[in-house]
């Protein structure tokens, strides 16, 4: 069974529509917040999705800070992460594990690879909560 529903967070328009074709095609429903402090105010209010993907073109502190702000909180350690990247250095992949993320993609993407990726992130979360 899958779980409903993912937030897709960063990422250009046509970004979101590839990844909504993706994740709807896999029986997700998706969510997008094109910036992080929208994300971070939305989650702080108390919604919370089934699972997140952080993406930033050029930015990997922007998604390491926002992996720093869901670890952080015991609330939301449940929550399976995967970090999308356009492309991804050993040093930043090392950094991104060490972060919490629960896996960690390049573009461009299959949505077979999306949806390996997610339910390993649901089962690793699973036997941590």
């Amino acid at each position: 069974m899958k779980l409903s529903i993912i937030w897709f967070v960063g990422g250009d328009a046509d970004l979101r529509q590839e990844f909504s074709q993706i994740l709807t095609g896999l029986g997700y429903q998706v969510h997008f917040c094109a910036d992080y402090q929208v994300f971070q105010r939305k989650i702080l209010s108390g919604e919370c999705p089934d699972a997140l993907i952080l993406y930033s073109p050029v930015n990997t502190q922007l998604v390491l800070k926002s992996l720093d702000f869901i670890r952080q909180r015991k609330i939301w350690h449940f929550l399976p992460v995967l970090v999308l990247l356009p492309e991804v250095s050993p040093e930043s992949m090392d950094r991104i594990w060490e972060g919490g993320a629960d896996g960690c993609l390049t573009l461009p993407i299959s949505g077979e690879e999306v949806d390996a990726a997610l339910s390993k992130a649901f089962q690793r979360r699973k036997i941590f909560s």
